[in-house]
């Protein structure tokens, strides 16, 4: 999951610029770490105040937490495609025929189709 967000943010922050880009992945690695130290902090408080008691409320809560988890990876299968278009992942297009283009051919001339031998 967080390589997914890692490349989310990446590419989300791309379309307005590289130094964007860099931004966006810098907060989220923050925030990631912001949430492993509440994680601590929070279970440290808990079994201090409360006791080993507090071990059936916690593991409570998370289940609850692993439900919401499992319905937004959920949410996110259905979406992917808003999220990560294919064009980030198809391999590089052969570039179009100058004829497609519209653009003249040798000599100003414009390219000929052939059809047949």
């Amino acid at each position: 999951m967080p390589t997914l967000l890692q490349t989310a943010a990446g590419h989300a922050g791309m379309q307005r610029g590289p130094a964007v880009a860099d931004t966006a992945q810098t907060v989220l690695v923050t925030l990631w770490n912001v949430a492993k130290a509440l994680g601590g902090i929070i279970g440290g408080v808990t079994l201090q105040d409360i006791g080993v008691t507090a071990v059936a409320a916690m593991t409570a809560v998370a289940v609850v937490a692993a439900v919401l988890g499992a319905a937004g990876l959920f949410i996110i299968a259905i979406a992917r495609h808003h999220a990560f278009p294919a064009t980030w992942c198809a391999p590089p297009r052969t570039a179009p025929t100058p004829h497609r283009l519209g653009r003249p051919g040798p000599r100003g001339r414009p390219w000929r189709v052939r059809t047949s031998r």
